[in-house]
């Protein structure tokens, strides 16, 4: 445990942390949520959010975590990586939606004014992050289905098609969540 720690430490000196953290400071600071959890709830939203700015660094990434998406372009394995690494995330088994952590809707403005407070992170992010799009992030974290992680692209030829979690609000404000082909809320 010590040696990981001090890999981890060695880790975070060399490469500094950015939106995942940033957004992810506010749910630990108003929600008294752990560290490790508040990171891996906001690992997907944020992920998807920078996949085209830091597309060739995900798709450099992806064959290290799953060798099929070699053959396939950097739209694809970036898309692969991202579902790798937030499917490592649900194999701990922890629901990665906000409103499962006692997060409502109505706080969500707090959090992404909150999550704006942290410039020394949100400067290091490939692309940015500004207000409306923290508030887009938690909104996808809360409305996230749960524990969904789709299967990474194995075939050549380009990314899976499948459709991800659709996210709408009424008349009166609420969000609903919905999955295709599902009425699950």
């Amino acid at each position: 445990m010590l040696l990981g720690a001090h890999l981890a430490g060695i880790a975070f000196s060399n490469a500094p942390v950015a939106g995942v953290h940033a957004l992810a400071y506010p749910l630990g600071g108003l929600f008294h949520l752990p560290h490790g959890l508040t990171n891996a709830l906001m690992l997907r939203p944020v992920l998807e959010h920078n996949a085209e700015a830091a597309r060739e660094l995900y798709a450099e990434l992806a064959p290290m975590l799953h060798p099929r998406v070699e053959p396939l372009g950097s739209q694809a394995q970036a898309k692969g990586f991202i579902d790798r690494v937030c499917a490592l995330a649900a194999d701990t088994g922890l629901s990665l939606r906000l409103r499962d952590h006692g997060i409502g809707e109505s706080d969500i403005p707090t959090l992404a004014s909150e999550a704006m407070k942290q410039t020394r992170l949100l400067v290091n992010n490939p692309c940015p992050i500004d207000e409306a799009d923290a508030r887009r992030l938690y909104e996808s974290a809360w409305c996230a289905a749960r524990n969904l992680v789709t299967a990474p692209p194995t075939r050549v030829g380009g990314p899976s098609r499948r459709a991800g979690p659709t996210m709408t609000r009424t008349a009166t404000s609420t969000m609903s969540c919905t999955m295709p082909g599902s009425t699950r809320r």
